[in-house]
């Protein structure tokens, strides 16, 4: 009897899912003819059934995304050809944030594209990542060594970092945007140099700052017409102060003998350089890249130039390390530091579509004295 009775159970809530499922789908179909028919009625001229039919839908939240858009867009258009400014006003504001990427289509009336063109379709603020390498590009200003630097032989070598952070983008206008771009950025360079015919040095530098960057942004095509395959290329021009976070040092010095074998190798821990360089610098920067929409927001890759400007070297401190200067004979040079950076990333647009206010112009005096003679 047992079996029976959960099979029997069983049995019953399959046929009540089955029902609540076919319950809600009927529910769907008849919204979407509702719609239907409120268009139709709308095309014959019955304006107040076309709105009831809507309205009642809209109020059970039975239509799909598509769907709202499509009724908020006739309730906007009926409400205009009723000279209902107001409520046409609030209808367009349900359709923009229904679908804040909302097209004019070839055959909304005029009535609807002007009131369309009054609200604000930009969006706010743009927020996203990016992520990417960067390789370091070493300029040495003024030369400093244990040994006779007019004939020592150095080389800096430039090493891949990386780098990653956020973006934070007002756009002013449909081609124009200002963004502030908060970025952790690993920077590394090598430094090999031979002392007294025999000491050969390699040393390696890995910096962490943090950086700042004020862009200007141009894009050469209007973002803003939603094309949702646009590819739009852009350019940029703008400056970041760096915040030094660390700074390290891995050193070995190889003595060679006449035979060019190596006598004795010296090498020991990572040295913190962070007291021998200069916590804030600054640099100027450029760049280029292209967008993909993909969704509300726009896939992007990146490429800019960061040229830096001032001597990373704190000058008061470069012969505080004595140890490691007679262990390794290094000696801080004066250079600067900028970089070629290649980023991945996607940003993402936040809208709040309202209607703009545009403020009447002023009456001028003569205007005015005019009108008083008449």
């Amino acid at each position: 009897m047992n079996k029976y009775y959960w099979r029997y159970l069983l049995l019953l809530g399959l046929f009540f899912t089955a029902w609540r499922v076919s319950a809600q789908q009927e529910g769907q179909s008849d919204c979407s003819i509702k719609l239907q028919e409120s268009e139709n009625a709308f095309d014959d001229g019955s304006l107040s059934n076309s709105i009831l039919l809507l309205k009642d839908c809209l109020e059970k939240g039975d239509f799909n995304q598509e769907e709202r858009v499509r009724a908020y867009r006739l309730l906007t258009i009926i409400h205009l050809y009723r000279n209902q400014d107001k409520e046409a006003e609030e209808f367009m504001h349900q359709l923009l944030r229904t679908n804040p990427e909302y097209r004019l289509r070839p055959n909304d009336p005029t009535e609807f594209a002007e009131l369309y063109r009054k609200f604000r379709i930009r969006p706010y603020l743009i927020v996203g990542g990016n992520a990417g390498a960067n390789l370091s590009q070493i300029r040495v200003t003024q030369l400093f060594s244990t040994d006779n630097p007019a004939n020592q032989e150095m080389l800096y070598t430039n090493l891949l970092g990386f780098q990653f952070g956020g973006i934070i983008s007002r756009p002013i206008t449909n081609f124009i945007e200002i963004l502030l771009q908060p970025n952790l950025v690993s920077y590394r360079y090598r430094f090999e140099a031979q002392y007294f015919g025999f000491a050969r040095l390699l040393a390696t530098e890995a910096q962490t700052r943090f950086d700042l960057p004020l862009i200007l942004k141009y894009n050469f095509k209007n973002k803003y017409n939603f094309n949702l395959l646009g590819v739009n290329p852009y350019v940029m021009a703008g400056a970041t102060p760096h915040f030094l976070i660390s700074a390290s040092l891995n050193a070995q010095r190889n003595d060679i003998n006449q035979d060019g074998d190596v006598e004795r190798s010296v090498e020991g821990k990572a040295i913190s350089m962070k007291e021998l360089r200069n916590s804030l610098t600054f640099s100027v920067l450029a760049g280029m890249g292209v967008e993909y929409k993909i969704g509300l927001g726009h896939l992007f890759v990146e490429l800019r130039y960061q040229a830096g400007l001032n001597n990373m070297v704190k000058s008061v401190n470069r012969y505080i390390l004595q140890e490691e200067i007679a262990r390794y004979g290094f000696l801080d040079n004066d250079y600067t530091l900028s970089a070629i950076m290649l980023s991945l990333g996607y940003n993402y647009p936040l809208y709040n579509p309202k209607i703009q206010k545009r403020k009447l112009k002023k009456v001028s005096e003569d205007i005015k004295i005019e009108n008083l003679d008449k």
